[in-house]
């Protein structure tokens, strides 16, 4: 298994989160990582499962683009399940 990374956000939305998450996902791809995203923050983590879900980089641009969502559009199968 390689290696993966999460990323949680909580307190609502910033400026630039939505550049910050697109950046780390693009990154820990070129490193060959996974990135997970966790929805709904800690309750979200809390969750069992998790609600988490693969971020996919290769749709990331677009996504980030035209949508409100803090994740590059997430791949469908859940990432609790890995």
């Amino acid at each position: 298994m390689g290696k993966r990374i999460g990323i949680l956000t909580s307190g609502g939305d910033c400026a630039g989160l939505n550049a910050t998450i697109r950046g780390a996902t693009l990154r820990a791809a070129q490193e060959g990582w996974t990135t997970i995203g966790i929805r709904n923050g800690t309750e979200g983590l809390a969750h069992a499962p998790p609600q988490a879900e693969i971020l996919d980089p290769a749709r990331c641009d677009a996504q980030m683009a035209t949508a409100a969502s803090p994740f590059c559009a997430a791949s469908p199968s859940s990432a609790a399940s890995r």
